[in-house]
């Protein structure tokens, strides 16, 4: 049967319409794509704009759970006065505290750790220590960070440590914790992935949660939330007395050359802790922080350390001999970064000491009461310190200018009731920690304030 000339021409049509369907699916990509190459050409980029800085109007510190023994808590505010709260977590109510500006304040805090909030204008300036005196130990009240360094850990019967956790936002906060070994990384799955309910505390025993001999270094991640660590150093005996303790502060960044301040010479065992993170071998030396000089004496010790590894070295030997009867401190180096810490044992105390961080502009210490030194060294240049002690009334007691300058330090002896310790650099960068002593002995680095936060910029994002 022959086509008729009508059918002839629907079909043509439809042809041509399933031709201009395909034509459509091609051209609109292209269109399309022409029309971003025009908005947006080659040359075209995202302008990168920096973060802000301003005062800071919020703070939270985090103290610590407390020692055995009287047990106090400090606070002070060097900017205005105003009201903290104190929390101790849970469903507890906080407790609101008036401080004055530039006055201590001592208080009996819960036998937890104890979180401090404050907002306005002297938040920039808030200061938290807590102590106990019998025996003697102290700590400074960390803020929230984003991770630590603690070397120099113990995880068997008679050197133990505890590792404290605390969440003080209104969110969960995670946590990963990695351990180095003498023999390397070591993967504790207890350790990884700590989730930490709001305004809670988590607490790790490394002797149930690690159990070894030898010494450990963790380094705590935030991966999550806001978090402040504390560790607990404890020291045993197998007669069944108590454990000494300390707090042994933590070391935010691992550097080549590491300030310890706060070493005595003397009786007991000192024993210096390194940890190398990186990829290769590192060699660690000793030099001898004094008045006079830095000095490296003949015989100093050195050390290998492998990488993802610890090692220890012991300095009793070249502490025992007569050149350094007037080092204040020791400087460990390595050529890459190293976490370090030492640890001093006694018949009735364990002391500890951590690389500290220059300190950059003022600065205020809470320390107890106490035979006291404040220990300055690590200058960048040749300058001065002002340093102003007060009493718990508030009441200054000293204000002395010290020199300062590289290769030296400065042994300044402080009054035995001062719990306020204020140090101003002028024109110069320095490292500094309070050695107390009485029922035992304790070292408190100075730290920066955080007086000044950095703002993101947010801009749209792009496809």
């Amino acid at each position: 049967m022959s086509e008729t000339p009508t059918g002839r021409i629907r079909r043509l049509r439809g042809r041509r319409r399933i031709d201009a369907t395909v034509a459509l699916a091609i051209a609109i990509p292209i269109v399309t794509a022409l029309a971003l190459l025009v908005a947006r050409p080659s040359g075209w980029s995202v302008p990168v704009t920096a973060p802000t800085t301003r005062p800071v109007d919020r703070a939270t510190l985090v103290c610590p759970a407390a020692m055995p023994g009287p047990d106090h808590l400090g606070l002070l505010s060097g900017t205005g006065g105003g009201a903290v709260s104190v929390a101790s977590g849970g469903s507890a109510p906080a407790r609101h505290i008036s401080l004055r500006s530039g006055t201590p304040t001592i208080l009996r805090p819960p036998a937890g750790p104890a979180q401090v909030s404050a907002s306005g204008a002297m938040a920039s300036d808030l200061v938290g220590g807590r102590w106990s005196t019998s025996p003697l130990a102290a700590t400074d009240c960390p803020a929230t960070g984003g991770g630590k360094w603690f070397v120099g850990l113990g995880s068997g019967p008679l050197h133990d440590s505890v590792l404290e956790v605390t969440n003080p936002s209104d969110g969960e906060a995670v946590v990963d914790v990695d351990v180095l070994t003498e023999h390397g990384p070591r993967d504790v799955a207890s350790l990884r992935g700590i989730a930490v309910a709001p305004h809670a505390t988590k607490t790790f025993d490394l002797l149930h949660v690690v159990p070894q001999r030898g010494v450990l270094a963790l380094h705590a991640t935030v991966i999550r939330g806001q978090v402040a660590m504390s560790v607990r150093d404890q020291a045993r005996v197998l007669t069944g007395a108590p454990a000494h303790e300390d707090w042994l502060a933590g070391q935010g960044v691992p550097k080549p050359s590491n300030l310890l301040l706060g070493v005595e010479p003397g009786e007991g065992t000192h024993v210096v802790s390194i940890a190398n993170p990186t990829d290769r071998q590192l060699t660690a030396s000793v030099q001898l922080v004094t008045p006079d000089s830095v000095l490296t004496p003949s015989g100093a010790p050195s050390v290998d350390v492998p990488p993802q590894t610890v090692r220890t070295l012991s300095l009793d030997k070249v502490l025992g001999e007569k050149v350094a009867d007037d080092t204040v401190g020791v400087q460990i180096s390595a050529g890459g970064p190293i976490a370090v810490s030492m640890r001093r044992v006694t018949p009735g105390d364990v002391l500890t000491t951590t690389s500290s961080s220059h300190v950059h502009e003022a600065t205020t210490a809470l320390v107890p009461p106490g035979s006291k030194r404040l220990i300055l060294a690590g200058a960048t240049g040749v300058g001065a310190a002002t340093v102003v002690t007060r009493d718990a009334q508030g009441h200054q007691l000293s204000s002395t200018r010290v020199a300062v300058q590289p290769q030296q330090a400065a042994n300044v002896h402080l009054p035995d009731q001062a719990v306020s310790v204020e140090v101003t650099p002028d024109n110069v960068d320095l490292v500094g920690s309070v050695l107390v002593q009485g029922d035992g002995g304790t070292v408190v680095p100075l730290r920066d304030l955080a007086r000044n936060g950095r703002i993101p910029a947010v801009r749209p994002g792009l496809r």
